[in-house]
Formats: C-alpha cells, structure tokens, sequence
C-alpha cells in the first residue's frame, strides 16, 4: 500500500470513529426512563422522563411532573448539536404548567442527564434544573 493510500485510510477511520462519537452520549444511549427532582426557583418537584425516540419532528416521549405540580408534556424532538439534545414540549394541561416550552439534555458526569427546562418567549438562561438518572 502506497504511503498516501495508507495516510488516506487512517484519516477515514478517524475521521469515522469522530464522527460517530462527537456528541459524547451516543443518541441510543437516552433511549429509556429518566427521573430526578427538578428545582425550579425556591420549588422543587419530581420528574420521570421517558424518550422512546429520537427521529426529527416526531413524538419523542413523555415528561411526567409530580410533588407541587402535576402534569404530562409530550416532547417533541427537535435535534441535537455538540452534545446537547434539543425537545419541545406540549402540556396536556396548561393550567397546571407552562406550555410550550424547551427541553435541553446533555450527559452528566456521574452518567446520568442533566437536564434544563426554557421558557417558551427563548430564554438564554433555564428556568428549571435537575440531574436525571436512568431508571428504565
């Protein structure tokens, strides 16, 4: 093998093995059931967080809120970039929650989620936190 034929083909494989790990959390790997406790200002509430997809534009799973609040969005996948998963989320009773907004993911350390909630007038800031483990 030539020695650019050879330069070529490691470049490809690196360049590959780079692409198929740059989001850090590979997007099968948030497949499942998350919970937490969210903290929202001075309330705190509990989270169960279900993704059963991610394909673009489509019904990606449920948000389950409960404690001081209770409630079910449905999340919306609206992609991902530089290791952050974006969704948007549908209340079904907004009399109890805010419509509307986002949801951010990302891995955390401890290899759970940590997750942020936005308001739906775009916040740069999150409006609500919590650090999600697998439970399912």
């Amino acid at each position: 093998m030539k020695r650019s034929s050879l330069v070529l083909a490691v470049f490809l494989g690196l360049l590959a093995f780079g692409c198929a790990h740059a989001d850090g959390l590979g997007r099968g790997s948030l497949i499942g059931v998350w919970s937490g406790e969210v903290t929202e200002g001075s309330e705190t509430y509990d989270l169960t967080m279900t993704i059963r997809t991610l394909r673009l534009g489509e019904n990606a799973g449920t948000a389950v809120y409960s404690g001081t609040i209770n409630c079910v969005g449905t999340l919306t996948y609206r992609g991902g970039h530089e290791a952050v998963f974006s969704f948007d989320e549908s209340i079904d009773d907004a009399t109890a929650c805010a419509d509307g907004g986002r949801i951010e993911i990302h891995q955390s350390g401890n290899g759970g989620l940590h997750w942020e909630w936005f308001r739906p007038q775009g916040d740069s800031q999150p409006d609500a936190v919590a650090d999600l483990r697998r439970i399912g």
